[in-house]
């Protein structure tokens, strides 16, 4: 099939533009992708399912199994029970995916990130150029808290600075790491790193910070030497820089790094205290996927934060914790979380552990920035927005890699494995 027309390019360049402010018809996009997915998932079942398969993906599985047990008791239970099929959905075709392209004996990711990447890039660099022919149109001016104020930030064609944040920083690791024609590689990375700082979405700047170091430690072991002499070349350069008498604007950085927001991470640490005061009315099965924001107004904890919810769960739906696990605890309670973070934990430890040869870097790169970013935004909660599809995809493909390589193998039973210059060198995935 040409990929150009195959179901995942579909997925992601569907997915992707649904979030987009300007998007037409997102609903529709939205359910002509997972509608697609669901039904090569099903078409797949009975042919694919397997006690193996089962026990290769459980926390996932059991935590799907517990949304749709919690549905019936949730104010929405209809809506509820629609947004965790959208999640099985993506689930169940990445499964799919990859259980069939083990069987054919091919691994990775390539396809899923090329789209990314290509898509990305269009997205960002077409949101940098408004930014300077049309600034009002890709600038927000969001509502941060009562001690806070107004901030400006850069959303670029997404409805807002977050969204911007999480494409930025996915684009910043994967085409730093698959690219190999430098001028484009360098331009990308200077495109998304500057898309990455204007948002000033200080959650990803630490994600993506975290999740590169980690990743270039683990698969780049031949740049460490040069990463630290960059290290150290900065730190001299900034000591000679200070020695001559030279500072920092300290208004322009306290304003970059949004200082005056320190002590309630822009309001954020205020709505994780209500909602753990919400959480204890259901604390085991929570208020529903994706509404957890309803426990905070049922529980009459309506405030300058929560005073636009309204009964529409759809908008209900879009009231974030900004904070993934917050997120978790509130939409399906102590029960659900527990195989939630057994997810989390797992993709991370079995990319770790299980990529013996170090060729999937994008895949912990992806897994450690949504994962680190989750603690300061909902970023993994659903199958809605495109991060976080990205993210089960990613721990999906982590959790198919529970059996040995054919390399490995090989060489487990006396073999010599045959290792291709290819398969150590990582696609150039805008060839």
């Amino acid at each position: 099939m040409n990929r150009w027309r195959s179901p995942l390019f579909i997925l992601v360049l569907f997915m992707i533009g649904k979030d987009l402010l300007y998007a037409p018809i997102p609903y529709g996009l939205r359910s002509l992708a997972q509608g697609l997915c669901l039904a090569i998932g099903i078409f797949w079942l009975p042919l694919g399912v397997s006690t193996a398969v089962l026990a290769r993906y459980w926390p996932i599985l059991f935590y799907l199994a517990v949304l749709f047990i919690e549905a019936p008791f949730s104010s929405y239970p209809i809506f509820v029970f629609l947004e965790v099929t959208s999640l099985f959905s993506m689930v169940l075709f990445f499964i799919a995916y990859h259980e069939t392209q083990r069987k054919r004996g091919l691994m990775g990711q390539d396809d899923f990130v090329r789209y990314m990447v290509i898509i990305y890039s269009v997205v960002i660099i077409t949101s940098l150029l408004m930014a300077r022919l049309h600034p009002g149109l890709v600038y927000d001016s969001l509502f941060a808290g009562d001690s806070v104020g107004y901030e400006i930030r850069f959303k670029g064609l997404y409805g807002r600075a977050g969204a911007m944040g999480q494409a930025a920083g996915l684009l910043l690791g994967f085409s730093a790491i698959t690219v190999r024609k430098l001028p484009i590689k360098l331009g990308l990375v200077a495109a998304a790193a500057i898309a990455l700082f204007l948002t000033e979405s200080r959650s990803y700047w630490i994600g993506a910070f975290v999740a590169g170091t980690v990743t270039l430690w683990l698969y780049f072991p031949n740049r460490r030497k040069r990463a630290l002499v960059a290290v150290l070349i900065c730190i001299v350069g900034y000591s000679i820089y200070y020695a001559s008498g030279h500072r920092i604007d300290g208004a322009w950085l306290a304003q970059t790094t949004r200082t005056d927001s320190f002590g309630t991470l822009s309001g954020r640490t205020y709505i994780w205290t209500e909602a753990m005061k919400g959480i204890a009315n259901s604390p085991w099965i929570g208020f529903g996927f994706t509404m957890g924001a309803s426990g905070m107004l049922e529980n009459n904890l309506s405030d300058t934060w929560t005073r636009n919810l309204v009964s529409d769960p759809r908008q209900l739906s879009r009231v974030s914790m900004h904070n993934g696990y917050v997120q978790s605890l509130m939409d399906s309670g102590i029960i659900g979380t527990f195989f939630y973070l057994s997810t989390l934990v797992l993709a991370v430890w079995r990319a770790m552990k299980l990529d013996k040869e170090r060729v999937y870097p994008t895949t912990m790169y992806a897994l450690l920035f949504l994962c680190i970013s989750n603690f300061g935004d909902s970023v993994i909660y659903s199958g809605t927005m495109f991060p976080s599809v990205c993210f089960w995809a990613c721990a999906v493909f982590a959790m198919s890699l529970k059996e040995p390589l054919p390399h490995l193998a090989a060489a487990a039973n006396g073999d010599t494995p045959q290792i291709s210059a290819d398969r150590r060198r990582f696609a150039n995935l805008l060839d």
